[in-house]
């Protein structure tokens, strides 16, 4: 009887209720933690990045610039309701190439054997580029009720990218860049001898 006594002390009834307890816990947080880790592995978003080089060309360009305009705008979209609101305040710089586009196309005469004088047909410089050079975002609150979307970015951006250029245009800067292209051919002729260097 004694010996029974003795093996029944060996396990008190607290840790017969703790063992019976605690196991199926221990159980239940290991089958969940498994199934939350398998749920985020299976809906996790994967981005896969690729470059590939399509095509490289070098090509010949005789593209005669004579004007470049640096410039920088700031752009804020704001949007709201009744409940929430968004902001996004975005810096971009840009630069503006202006002059003839083949200079090859430039047409030249001749005045007589003994007439230091050349006649030059030049084309009308145009926009060569307007090219956006950087970009920052100064300040945005963005709420998931209503998102900035980047298209709507990059079509506020592209909107006064076209803005700055109509200005300049407005404000004479082809008519400058003729001038200016004129006053280039003129000195390359001069310092080959022609000392008269008229234009059509």
């Amino acid at each position: 009887m004694e010996k029974d006594k003795t093996k029944n002390r060996k396990f008190p009834l607290w840790a017969k209720i703790l063992v019976r307890v605690l196991i199926p816990v221990i159980c239940g947080a290991a089958l969940v933690t498994g199934a939350v880790l398998g749920w985020r592995r299976i809906t996790a978003v994967k981005t896969e990045k690729k470059v590939a080089l399509v095509e490289a060309k070098l090509l010949q360009c005789a593209e005669l610039t004579t004007h470049k305009y640096q410039y920088s705008d700031i752009i804020s979209i704001k949007k709201h309701n009744m409940i929430a609101k968004s902001y996004s305040i975005i810096r971009y710089s840009g630069v503006i190439r202006i002059g003839i586009p083949n200079i090859e196309d430039m047409k030249v005469s001749f005045g007589k054997s003994t007439d230091n004088t050349v006649f030059v047909d030049l084309p009308k410089c145009e926009i060569l580029g307007n090219d956006i050079t950087e970009e920052e975002i100064f300040d945005e609150s963005l709420s998931v009720f209503i998102p900035i979307t980047t298209s709507e970015i990059f079509q506020e951006i592209e909107t006064s990218r076209l803005l700055m250029q109509d200005k300049l245009v407005e404000r004479g800067i082809i008519d400058e860049a003729d001038e200016r292209a004129k006053t280039l051919v003129r000195g390359i002729f001069q310092s080959a001898g022609f000392e008269d260097v008229r234009f059509k």
